[in-house]
């Protein structure tokens, strides 16, 4: 558990959801979604999934900064641009793997600007996206 994850209070009725603003040992710290916050012992939350793919896809998808960088790839890396849309799709279903390659030669093709790239993670981060798939959108990034 760490900041900014979403948690449900178990064995409490609605409205029991919560954010981690802070966690020490066994006990964490949290804002209630109904207005104030507590100390809570660990064993009581429970973690909602609270990844937010359909907005990242929305925001992304209908960019034109996306729309822009497809269209520079296009020439020197035409599958990989056109793979895009496809893969981020498989990418909200675990396959990370064939977006990040599609991403990173798109990245290259295109001179997309580290600004760019921060813009995106940003709003990965926002709807957050697994880890994994925000390094994917840091190509130059990787060990």
């Amino acid at each position: 558990m760490k900041p900014s994850d979403r948690v449900n209070r178990i064995q409490e009725q609605q409205p029991n959801s919560a954010t981690v603003l802070q966690v020490r040992w066994d006990t964490v710290l949290i804002q209630y979604d109904e207005g104030g916050q507590g100390w809570w012992p660990m064993g009581y939350l429970e973690i909602i999934d609270n990844t937010d793919w359909p907005r990242f896809k929305r925001i992304a998808l209908g960019s034109d900064t996306l729309k822009a960088i497809a269209i520079a790839a296009y020439p020197s890396e035409p599958i990989a641009a056109g793979a895009l849309s496809a893969s981020l799709y498989e990418a909200e279903k675990g396959n990370i793997a064939d977006f990040a390659g599609a991403w990173k030669l798109v990245c290259l093709a295109a001179n997309v600007t580290p600004e760019v790239v921060a813009g995106f993670v940003s709003v990965a981060e926002a709807c957050h996206l697994p880890a994994a798939f925000v390094a994917a959108l840091q190509p130059g990034k990787e060990g």
